[in-house]
């Protein structure tokens, strides 16, 4: 095996997630810490993939569901995330449609996507592509510290379009959706191992050496 291609795991180390200590494989708990130390996720690609597919099964009610319902003396109407926007829009609110629109509806189905492309390139990785994979993992890891973002702006859109005492605004099945969309996708993140995108470079290289 090249020098240059040796990890922890060919010198039998592993690594503590949590204070990044490092040890021998056999250590069952980290003796700094006292976490659990384990060479590899158990299950992290199966996980990733169920809290993945969920997140794209709860996209779309998310995006076709009606997200708020409007109640008047007069009638009840209510309106979806495209229809919110819509309205933000025709309000000449730029600003506060362009956030919705990204946080609400891009941002979540690039997470899904990226993170389907991750779990594909487990199997397919190779040495070339291997560093632009982890840089896009770190990207999705670094937008789910915004996630939260999703939910204010949910907030902020019930706040601009209560513009009258005698309009009632209440939540619908939309947004529960859309709240189990970041719920999904910030679990796949975090369930997500990428050591296992070293592995699968290490096992093409085992097969096909120079």
């Amino acid at each position: 095996m090249n020098q240059t291609n040796i990890r922890g795991q060919h010198l039998n180390l592993s690594v503590c997630s949590m204070c990044c200590h490092v040890m021998q494989s056999e250590t069952v708990n980290c003796l700094y810490c006292g976490l659990s130390i384990k060479q590899r996720f158990p299950y992290s690609l199966l996980m990733t993939g169920l809290f993945t597919l969920a997140a794209l099964i709860c996209y779309i009610p998310a995006n076709i569901l009606p997200m708020f319902i409007f109640h008047s003396i007069f009638s009840e109407t209510s309106n979806t995330i495209i229809e919110g926007i819509k309205i933000l829009l025709d309000n000449k609110l730029y600003g506060i449609a362009c956030i919705v629109f990204s946080a609400s509806i891009v941002i979540p189905i690039f997470k899904i996507i990226s993170m389907l492309w991750l779990i594909i390139a487990v199997k397919w990785s190779s040495a070339r592509y291997i560093k632009h994979h982890m840089r896009l993992y770190r990207f999705i890891e670094r937008i789910g510290r915004w996630s939260m973002l999703d939910i204010f702006v949910i907030s902020v859109m019930l706040t601009l379009l209560n513009v009258s005492p005698l309009i009632s605004i209440t939540i619908d099945w939309g947004t529960s959706a859309f709240g189990l969309v970041v719920l999904f996708t910030m679990l796949a993140t975090l369930s997500f191992d990428t050591r296992l995108l070293w592995d699968a470079v290490d096992q093409k290289n085992d097969m096909n050496p120079e």
